[in-house]
């Protein structure tokens, strides 16, 4: 029987030790990117290489360059130069924001680093400013030690590529994509979606926390760095894509009629969890099976759909 590789030492994000934050590394992952890379930076190897090595884990050396790849230039102004700018109500929030921001995890130097990097995310796109959950998102570039710029242009690539529209006034950019997650559920997983319904859970409630936060505020470290190496590999699709993954996986098929509808979604919460933690393999496996089943332009075309429906009828 094959024998599991020997463990490297979990890399730490600079700074911190609190439970949740290691990034587990196998000797394995090391020697495959290692060999992978021989001869040429990692940014440099071409997707069909990139993607199998993605899936199978990616250390945090080569991270740094590989999302800062898919990020890419951006054209962004410094946060120096913007930070001081924001409005004050938006500094507010952000300023109320920061101590609940994952405080077992962020120091006091790291906060300040994303309080500065959404203040000045909110100069520069002012359609947006600010939106709870966008903390989080820029929580996670700052732990793993990525620049102030490279923080400030991975959350731009996130809120205007990977969740568009997800993070403004009234989050219609979500609520248009929840109604396309549930279309895609209603066709591809019917027992799940009888199941919902019978338990009156609404998708655009369930799915909260991965569109707009992509779970960020929930899992650990090592398995939000997993899911994030597959969505911005893959775009906005792998955030529906990974979505169905959990719900084939986890959501609870088993209940009586008393069953209530928080008691299921508590249910799937803790389950998903408990596979980020533990199984984060088996949840990439599965998300890039729904991936194929989702090209980019069915996705588009579901949402100009909904867009079409929802304008007024002209007399």
């Amino acid at each position: 029987a094959p024998t599991e590789a020997a463990e490297a030492p979990a890399a730490q994000p600079p700074g911190s030790d609190a439970h949740g934050l290691s990034l587990p590394e196998s000797e394995e992952m090391h020697l495959r990117w290692a060999e992978a890379v021989v001869g040429r930076p990692p940014a440099a190897l071409p997707a069909e290489e990139l993607r199998p090595l993605v899936d199978a884990g990616m250390p945090l050396r080569y991270r740094h360059a590989v999302w800062s790849r898919w990020i890419g230039d951006r054209g962004l102004r410094s946060v120096e130069e913007m930070h001081s700018q924001s409005l004050p109500d938006v500094a507010r929030q952000i300023d109320l924001d920061i101590p609940r921001t994952r405080p077992a995890w962020l120091q006091d130097d790291q906060a300040a680093v994303v309080r500065r990097v959404l203040n000045a995310y909110s100069v520069h796109n002012p359609a947006v400013g600010y939106c709870q959950g966008m903390n989080f998102l820029a929580m996670v570039f700052v732990l793993l030690g990525f620049s102030e710029s490279t923080a400030l242009a991975g959350l731009s690539y996130i809120v205007e590529e990977i969740a568009p529209g997800y993070h403004g006034q009234g989050l219609e950019g979500y609520i248009r994509d929840a109604a396309v997650l549930e279309i895609l559920v209603h066709h591809n997983l019917p027992a799940v979606r009888l199941r919902l319904e019978a338990l009156d859970v609404q998708i655009v409630v369930l799915a909260l926390d991965h569109f707009v936060s992509l779970m960020a505020g929930k899992w650990p470290l090592g398995a939000i760095v997993r899911l994030w190496d597959f969505l911005f590999s893959e775009g906005c699709c792998g955030v529906f894509a990974s979505f169905l993954a959990l719900l084939e996986l986890y959501f609870p098929m088993q209940g009586g009629p008393d069953c209530e509808a928080l008691e299921a979604v508590d249910a799937f919460r803790s389950a998903s969890m408990c596979g980020a933690d533990r199984e984060m393999d088996k949840i990439i496996a599965s998300a890039r099976r729904w991936l194929e089943v989702l090209p980019h332009s069915l996705v588009e075309k579901l949402r100009a759909d909904l867009l079409a429906d929802d304008e007024p009828v002209t007399p």
